[in-house]
């Protein structure tokens, strides 16, 4: 039995999976085997596929009809039978020595339960400024704190940079099919659960941007079901806590209307616009940052909005722990307002992970 098993679902992919399966043979130093599941493939996928793995029994190929790359991903991992799961796409390139690094990480490191890699991006049409911005941010978002906080904003785990442990997979219950992104969902799962992610900063994967990617076409992928994802996990994670949404504009709206059909109580929305301050937003009171700011930090009012009190800084393998009464989202869409507000309750001492969390 290998160390560790290689789930790469492909359709239609005959003009890059060759290089994608190359990349993969050419991984040492690590015992794995590889799972190619072909998703009703209609091009030259499927021979092109037995063509370059042919005499190397660490690869297996699995046809099934056009079922979707969930299905895929959960015949690749009933059919494969290693201690650690790793993820490959038909139209990248993992780096040398990618998967030994991982799973060294993760054997060095038995308290972590997925690990990621930082990625080069090889964009066919060139790199957009907002795609720009992503990769900064992925690079911001490395130890399990930072990864744990990242991920309510959004995936800071490039799907096909991780592996991670088959017992952790099983435990919070696999890859499903909840028409939002299957990954987020996963990765939110383990998050709610407390297991610790962390990333290897060093580029790893050759992450190959285009028009036609999965993540860019399909309905699953739209910003509206990684909203939807999102909040479903977020209202699970804070269980009975009430919040403040700093932000009543567009994104605060919309995570507000999310948050309320999971039946979030939302106090009210935080805003620095005095054309919004006084008004309502999903029925519920706009009020002023500034005025919201001193009510938090006034220690002779009765009930302060948050408890800011008695958690020490995470350790390195310690994820920050929420703080009991409400807790703000921060949900502004603006570029660079979301890192002035964090700088704004970091002041008042309040704590990223434990007092407020960036949500957009």
């Amino acid at each position: 039995m290998s160390l560790l098993s290689v789930l790469l679902p492909v359709r239609d992919a005959e003009s890059t999976v060759a290089r994608a399966l190359q990349s993969v043979q050419e991984q040492q130093g690590v015992d794995f085997e590889c799972v190619v599941v072909d998703d009703g493939s209609i091009d030259a996928t499927v021979s092109v596929v037995q063509r370059t793995v042919r005499g190397d029994d660490r690869f297996q190929l699995i046809r099934q009809g056009r079922d979707g790359l969930v299905p895929a991903l959960l015949r690749a991992v009933d059919a494969s039978g290693g201690q650690f799961l790793g993820r490959q796409d038909a139209d990248d390139e993992s780096l040398p020595g990618r998967f030994k690094r991982e799973v060294d990480y993760l054997t060095r490191n038995p308290r972590l339960g997925l690990v990621a890699t930082g990625v080069e991006i090889r964009s066919r049409t060139g790199m957009t400024a907002g795609a720009q911005r992503y990769l900064r941010w992925l690079e911001e978002s490395c130890t399990p704190s930072q990864i744990a906080n990242a991920l309510w904003i959004e995936s800071p785990l490039p799907h096909p940079t991780v592996v991670f442990s088959r017992e952790v997979y099983d435990r919070v219950g696999g890859y499903r099919d909840r028409g939002w992104p299957e990954d987020y969902d996963l990765w939110l799962r383990m998050r709610r659960q407390g297991v610790l992610m962390e990333k290897i900063p060093e580029p790893l994967y050759r992450w190959t941007d285009h028009p036609d990617r999965a993540s860019r076409t399909l309905e699953t992928y739209s910003r509206e079901n990684f909203l939807l994802c999102r909040a479903h996990h977020l209202a699970r994670f804070l269980g009975s806590r009430s919040v403040w949404v700093w932000g009543a504009g567009r994104e605060g709206k919309r995570f507000g209307r999310a948050l309320l059909a999971e039946g979030v109580s939302i106090e009210g929305f935080i805003d620095i616009d005095p054309r919004k301050v006084g008004g309502t937003a999903r029925g519920r009171p706009v009020v002023g940052a500034e005025w919201w700011l001193a009510q938090a930090t006034d220690p002779t009012r009765r009930g302060d909005p948050l408890s800011t009190g008695g958690h020490s800084p995470p350790s390195p393998l310690q994820l920050p722990v929420l703080s009991r009464g409400p807790i703000v989202l921060v949900a502004v869409g603006t570029s660079g307002a979301r890192k002035q507000i964090q700088g704004r309750l970091r002041g008042i001492g309040l704590r990223e992970g434990v007092d407020f969390l960036p949500v957009a």
